[in-house]
C-alpha cells in the first residue's frame, strides 16, 4: 500500500536582524516584540511603523494611476442618474469588494439602490472574472447598466470589456492581479491596479477590496472638495471591516505592506464593535477577541464556501443585511455550504496527497495533479494543503463544468517563487497551451485543454525548476520559528504581547516557537482520531497542547509518553468554565 503520509518537515529559526532590533529598542519598543519583529523585517523604519499602525500611514488614493479619470466618470454617472453595475469576483476578496462598493454608493454617497445592479459570476457555470457568459448576462439584464465597476478582476478581460463598450456600457476596472503581457484593457475608461506600469501608488501588495475602497475614498474626497458630499451617517472608516476580511482572506503580504496592516488592524476593531448585524450573528465565534485567525479561519471560509459552491451573492447579501432573522438564517446556510465544501475538500485532498506523494518520490520540482472527479470550486484549498505538505509549487486541476475537453486549475506557490511569472514564461514560449490564466505571486488560476495536460505538466516542472535554481530557493516543507522560549516566557502575558503584533497573515504569520519537551501524555481525538491531544513538560512547566491532523505524519506512531521531542508550536489561550490557561497549538513534533 502506498504511504500517503506527509514527508518530514525541517524546523529552522528565522534570521535575526540586529540593526532592526537595536533601532526598535532605541525607540523603547518592548524586548519581546523587538525580537519578533527583528526576525521578520529587515528595514528598521518599516518595523517601527508596524508598532505604530495609524490611518495616516495609508497611501494617498490619488497616487493610483487613472484614479482621477475613474472618480470623474463615477461622479458623472451619479449626477446623471445612470445605472451602475458592480461586477466582482466570487471569492471573499470579491464579495467584500462588492459590499464596499454597494455600501459606498448607497450609504456613503446616498445613491439610490434601485440604480445599482449586482453581478457575480457563478464559478462553476460562468467561470472566473468578467467571463463571456457573465458579459452576456449583463447585456441581457432587463435593467441594463450604463457603467460597470469591476473589483478583484477585470485586468485580463479586454474582449468582454470591449463587448460592453460596443453596447454603450463603460467599465472602470478595479483590481490587484498581475497585468497580462498585452497590457491593461484598452476598452476600459479607467483601470485602477497598483501593479500596472507607471502607477505611483507605491504598494502593489494590497488586495482587490482595498482598491475598491480607495475608489470610494477618492470619490468622497473629490465630492467633498466640490461641496457635493451628501449628509450620511456612514463614514469611510466604517467600510474597513469589509476591507479587513477581504485582505486577510486573500493572503496578501502582511510584511511588505503597511496599508494591509493598517486596514486589517482598524477593520478588526470595527468588527469587534459588532455594529453590523452580520458580525452580531458571528458573535459566538469571537466572545474573547477578534483577530486575524478569526477572519482567516472562521469568517472567510464561510463566505468563500458560498462562492465555491454557489454564486456568492448570498454572502454579499449576508454582509449587507439589515434583517436579524435573515442574517442568522444566512449563517446557517453558509455553515451548510461550508460543511459540503469540507466533505468535498477532504476527499480531494486525500486523493491529491496520494498522487503528490508519487511525484515527490519521483524527484519532481513541482506537483501537477488532475482529479477526474475533483471540484473546481474547492481545488484551491486542497492545492494549498499539498503545497504546505511538500514545500513545492502545486497546481491542482479539475474538470470544467459542462466541457469535458477543458480543465481548470488552481496554483499555489512556495515563498519567493512568483508562480504568475512561471506561467508567464510558459505563455510567452509556448503560445496556446493555456486557454486562460491570471493571478499574482503566491496564487494563480488557469484553464487548459485536457489533452495538453502532460505537455503542460512537463513545461511547468521545467520552468519552476529554472526559477527555483536561479533564485536559490530552498524547497521542501519548512517551519520557521522565533527560537526557544524561556520558562518565564511561557506565560499568558506573552500571549497578550503576541496579540499586540496583529494582524498576522502571509509573510507575517503568527509567531511559532521551538523547544525541547517531554511528552507526559498523548491520545488521539476527533473524528477518525486525526488529532493528537498532548500534555507536555517544557522548561519545567506542564502545558496542554493540541496537534491538528497529526495522524497524517507516519512518525507519530513512534512517539510515546515519556519521549523527548522537539516541538514547534504557537501559544494560545484556552477558556474553560470561566478560567483561562496557557495552551499550545502544535505545528510539528519529532523525537530527539
Amino acid at each position: 500500500m502506498l504511504d500517503v503520509s506527509r514527508p518530514a518537515i525541517k524546523i529552522k529559526s528565522r534570521p535575526f536582524h540586529q540593526e532592526v532590533y537595536q533601532y526598535l529598542r532605541a525607540q523603547n519598543i518592548d524586548v519581546f516584540m523587538a525580537k519578533i519583529l527583528a526576525r521578520r523585517i529587515d528595514d528598521p523604519q518599516l518595523a517601527y511603523q508596524f508598532c505604530q499602525l495609524e490611518l495616516k500611514h495609508l497611501s494617498a488614493p490619488f497616487n493610483m494611476k487613472n484614479m482621477d479619470i475613474a472618480v470623474n466618470r463615477l461622479i458623472e454617472a451619479m449626477e446623471n442618474g445612470e445605472v451602475i453595475g458592480l461586477e466582482t469576483d466570487h471569492d471573499c476578496d470579491g464579495q467584500t469588494s462588492h459590499a464596499i462598493l454597494y455600501e459606498g454608493l448607497t450609504r456613503l454617497f446616498c445613491y439610490p439602490a434601485s440604480k445599482v445592479r449586482s453581478y457575480i459570476g457563478h464559478r462553476m457555470k460562468e467561470g472566473y472574472g468578467l467571463s463571456d457568459a457573465l458579459a452576456l448576462r449583463i447585456l441581457s439584464d432587463a435593467v441594463k447598466p450604463d457603467l460597470i465597476i469591476t473589483a478583484d478582476n477585470g485586468s485580463t478581460d479586454e474582449p468582454r470589456i470591449a463587448l460592453l463598450k460596443k453596447h454603450g456600457i463603460d467599465t472602470i476596472v478595479t483590481d490587484h492581479h498581475a497585468i497580462p503581457e498585452e497590457g491593461v484593457p484598452k476598452s476600459a475608461c479607467a483601470v485602477l491596479n497598483p501593479t500596472q506600469e507607471g502607477c505611483n501608488f507605491g504598494d502593489p501588495y494590497i488586495a482587490g477590496c482595498m482598491v475598491a475602497w480607495l475608489l470610494m475614498a477618492a470619490t468622497r474626497q473629490k465630492l467633498k472638495s466640490q461641496n457635493k458630499l451628501p449628509q450620511s451617517d456612514c463614514q469611510l472608516i466604517d467600510l474597513l471591516d469589509f476591507v479587513a476580511v477581504g485582505t486577510v482572506a486573500d493572503c496578501v503580504s502582511m510584511a511588505k505592506s503597511v496599508n494591509n496592516r493598517v486596514v486589517a488592524y482598524y477593520g478588526m476593531q470595527k468588527i469587534a464593535q459588532k455594529k453590523r448585524i452580520c458580525w452580531q450573528s458571528f458573535s459566538d465565534y469571537f466572545q474573547h477577541s477578534v483577530n486575524s485567525e478569526l477572519l482567516g479561519f472562521v469568517i472567510a471560509p464561510l463566505l468563500n464556501s458560498d462562492g465555491r459552491m454557489s454564486d456568492a451573492l448570498s454572502s454579499v447579501s449576508f454582509l449587507l443585511s439589515q434583517d436579524d432573522e435573515k442574517t442568522y438564517q444566512w449563517v446557517d446556510f453558509l455553515q451548510q455550504q461550508n460543511q459540503k465544501r469540507k466533505e468535498i475538500q477532504k476527499k480531494m485532498t486525500h486523493m491529491a496527497m496520494i498522487e503528490a506523494t508519487k511525484q515527490y518520490h519521483d524527484g519532481k520540482n513541482s506537483i501537477c495533479i488532475f482529479l477526474s472527479d475533483g471540484h473546481a470550486g474547492v481545488h484551491g484549498i486542497s492545492a494549498s494543503r499539498i503545497k504546505d505538505a511538500f514545500g513545492l509549487p502545486v497546481i491542482l486541476f479539475s474538470p470544467k463544468l459542462d466541457d469535458e475537453e477543458v480543465i481548470t486549475g488552481s496554483a499555489r506557490s512556495i515563498d519567493r517563487l512568483n508562480i504568475k511569472a512561471v506561467l508567464d514564461q510558459i505563455h510567452q514560449n509556448h503560445q496556446g497551451i493555456m486557454v486562460k490564466y491570471g493571478g499574482h505571486t503566491g496564487a494563480a488560476g488557469l484553464t487548459i485543454v485536457k489533452s495538453q495536460l502532460e505537455k503542460f505538466t512537463a513545461l511547468f516542472d521545467t520552468y519552476a525548476r529554472q526559477s527555483i535554481e536561479k533564485s536559490g530557493i530552498e524547497t521542501g516543507a519548512v517551519i520557521y520559528t522565533e527560537g526557544e522560549l524561556q520558562a518565564d516566557e511561557l506565560d499568558l502575558a506573552i500571549v497578550d504581547q503576541i496579540t499586540r503584533l496583529e494582524p498576522f497573515g502571509r509573510e507575517f504569520e503568527a509567531p511559532v516557537f521551538c523547544n525541547k519537551a517531554q511528552i507526559l501524555a498523548i491520545r488521539m481525538v476527533g473524528k477518525e482520531a486525526q488529532h493528537a491531544q498532548l500534555q507536555l513538560l517544557i522548561e519545567g512547566k506542564r502545558i496542554k497542547g493540541i496537534w491538528f491532523f497529526a495522524a497524517e505524519y507516519d512518525h507519530l506512531g513512534k512517539i510515546n509518553a515519556g519521549d523527548m521531542v522537539e516541538v514547534a508550536y504557537r501559544l494560545t489561550k484556552e477558556y474553560f468554565n470561566g478560567n483561562t490557561s496557557l495552551s499550545l497549538k502544535v505545528e510539528y513534533m519529532q523525537r530527539i
